[in-house]
C-alpha cells in the first residue's frame, strides 16, 4: 500500500533533517504518519518492532528457558535496561539466570523436545492470558535482559494476547524461539487493530527496503503461518 504526506527539510544542530507532516499540521516520523493512516480507517494502533515478540517469549516461555534442569544455565550479571538512556548509563546491576548459548539454533535443537512439549501444553486464549499475568513476576529478569521490563512492552504482550489467535501465538513462540537472535529484530513496525481484525504492519518512507530479516520474517508469515500483514510505503506529497 502507499500514502503520500507532506515531508519538510528542517533545520537541527546546523543540519537539515528531514521529517513527515501529519494532517493537523504535527511534525514526526514515518510511522507517526502511518498509525495516522489506519487510524482514518477505524484502526487502533501501538508500536511493536522487537518489542512485541520479545515480551511473549520472555515472560511465556520463562519455564523453559530458565529451567534449573538445564545444564548450561549460569548466572548473569548487567546493568538494568529499565531507564537506560544514552545519556544515563548507570541503571542498577542486576542478576538473572540464563542459559549460556540462549537464542542461537543450536540452543533450541538441545532443548527442542522441552520447547515442543511446553508450547504444545498452551492452551486456550483465557489459558495463555492467565499465565502471561502469573509469570510477568518471575520473568522480570528475564525481560529486563531482553529490553522489555516495562509497563508499555507489558502492556503491548497483554493487548496482543487478547487479539491474536492462541494457535498464532504458539506458532510464533516455536518459529522465533527456534533462532532468536536472528528472528525477532524481523517483525515489523507496528501492530494495528480494530474489532475482530488485527494486522502486522511494515512501514517504509520512499527509498527504503525491506532487510534480510524483514523479508525472512514475511515469508513465514505469508507462507508459513497466514498472518495479516502488509507494507506500507510512504511517499512524499508535495508542498507549495
Amino acid at each position: 500500500m502507499e500514502v503520500e504526506a507532506p515531508y519538510l527539510q528542517i533545520d537541527k544542530d546546523r543540519q537539515k533533517i528531514g521529517k513527515w507532516v501529519s494532517a493537523d499540521g504535527e511534525i514526526g516520523s514515518v510511522e507517526q504518519i502511518a498509525l495516522e493512516h489506519y487510524r482514518a480507517r477505524g484502526y487502533e494502533g501501538r508500536f511493536c518492532e522487537r518489542k512485541l515478540i520479545s515480551v511473549l517469549v520472555g515472560t511465556l516461555l520463562a519455564p523453559v528457558i530458565q529451567d534449573k534442569r538445564d545444564p548450561r544455565l549460569h548466572v548473569a550479571f548487567r546493568n538494568s535496561s529499565a531507564g537506560w538512556r544514552a545519556d544515563n548509563r548507570s541503571t542498577p546491576m542486576i542478576s538473572f539466570e540464563i542459559p549460556e548459548d540462549f537464542g542461537s539454533a543450536q540452543y533450541y535443537m538441545r532443548r527442542k523436545d522441552v520447547f515442543e512439549h511446553y508450547i504444545g501444553f498452551l492452551g486456550n486464549r483465557r489459558n495463555v492470558i492467565e499465565l502471561y499475568e502469573v509469570l510477568l513476576e518471575i520473568s522480570t529478569g528475564l525481560r529486563d535482559y531482553l529490553w522489555v521490563n516495562d509497563d508499555k512492552a507489558v502492556a503491548l504482550g497483554r493487548l496482543a494476547l487478547r487479539l491474536i489467535p492462541p494457535d498464532t501465538i504458539k506458532e510464533a513462540l516455536r518459529w522465533t524461539i527456534a533462532d532468536f537472535w536472528e528472528r525477532y529484530s524481523g517483525w515489523p513496525d507496528l501492530f494495528v487493530f480494530r474489532l475482530g481484525e488485527y494486522k502486522f504492519v511494515e512501514v517504509k518512507s520512499p527509498l527504503d527496503e525491506l532487510s534480510a530479516d524483514q523479508m525472512n520474517w514475511f515469508r513465514w508469515a505469508v507462507q508459513e503461518s497466514r498472518i495479516p500483514c502488509e507494507i506500507l510505503r510512504v511517499k512524499k506529497k508535495r508542498v507549495d
